[in-house]
């Protein structure tokens, strides 16, 4: 749903901002995530991590789609983004380090499960484009 949904946010002046908000955090979640003191090494954690997201989903809808003042304020936007994009780097970052090192990952079979989890991402963002195109159409 991003940037789809939050390119529709009103007002449009809003969206230079919401957007620097995303890349500033997004590339602190990367960082967060290489940092020894906040890596988590559990595939299943990060699993359930990356599955939490979703609430994104309905909360972006709700901030383009309501009519209230609360809906147009940065004071919203800012924040809802500001975790949206944390957690985007943070745990795709976890994910794709982790990922190959897994229990039940032979040696020689790393490089080829980190290549898979590559096409893995670009899949997760084709139907993320995907998604972001029905929640528009109304679907």
């Amino acid at each position: 749903v991003f940037p789809g949904v939050t390119l529709h946010w009103t007002p449009a002046e809003h969206a230079k901002v919401v957007l620097a908000v995303f890349q500033f955090m997004d590339i602190a979640g990367r960082s967060c995530a290489e940092a020894e003191r906040f890596r988590v090494t559990n595939g299943r954690t990060v699993s359930l991590m990356s599955l939490s997201r979703i609430v994104f989903v309905p909360m972006f809808m709700a901030v383009q789609r309501a009519d209230g003042e609360w809906a147009r304020s940065l004071w919203v936007k800012v924040p809802l983004m500001s975790a949206f994009s944390f957690t985007n780097g943070y745990v795709s970052t976890l994910s794709m380090m982790i990922g190959p090192v897994q229990k039940g990952v032979a040696e020689h079979e790393r490089e080829f499960v980190g290549t898979l989890m590559s096409f893995g991402v670009v899949h997760g963002i084709l139907w993320g484009s995907m998604l972001a195109l029905t929640t528009q159409l109304g679907i």
